[in-house]
């Protein structure tokens, strides 16, 4: 079980060609019991999808964020720590020497109310 991150996605995906098994993506919800059961949402959330993993295969399924209700895990309080942290040489000496602005002229398109594009099947003007 994977969050739906970067590192959730790459690391899915190279166990799925390690084991050569598919990966469930955009799950919503899982019942645990007799077998997995993923649920995904479809069409706008108005359909959910629900699969069914076989017993005693490895599975791999990314769940969406958010999805489940956080728990209070009942531990104590997080350990801190001091860690020394390496001299960065001169890597802490950089300065910036100066700052370029880009001119632009006419309208920006971020701000504009509507905008009309057209691609190279408009032909010549006329």
């Amino acid at each position: 079980m994977f969050g739906t991150t970067y590192d959730g996605r790459d690391i899915a995906a190279r166990l799925s060609v390690k084991l050569d098994k598919p990966v469930l993506t955009n799950n919503t919800d899982v019942e645990v019991g007799d077998c997995i059961v993923v649920s995904t949402q479809n069409f706008g959330g108005t359909q959910n999808d629900k699969t069914k993993i076989a017993a005693g295969s490895p599975a791999i399924a990314l769940f969406r964020p958010k999805s489940f209700v956080a728990e209070e895990s009942g531990g104590g309080a997080a350990e801190v720590a001091e860690l020394a942290v390496p001299d960065t040489g001169a890597a802490g000496a950089a300065k910036m020497l100066d700052r370029h602005v880009e001119e632009h002229s006419g309208p920006k398109l971020d701000e504009a109310a509507v905008v009309v594009s057209g691609g190279r099947g408009l032909g010549e003007a006329g």
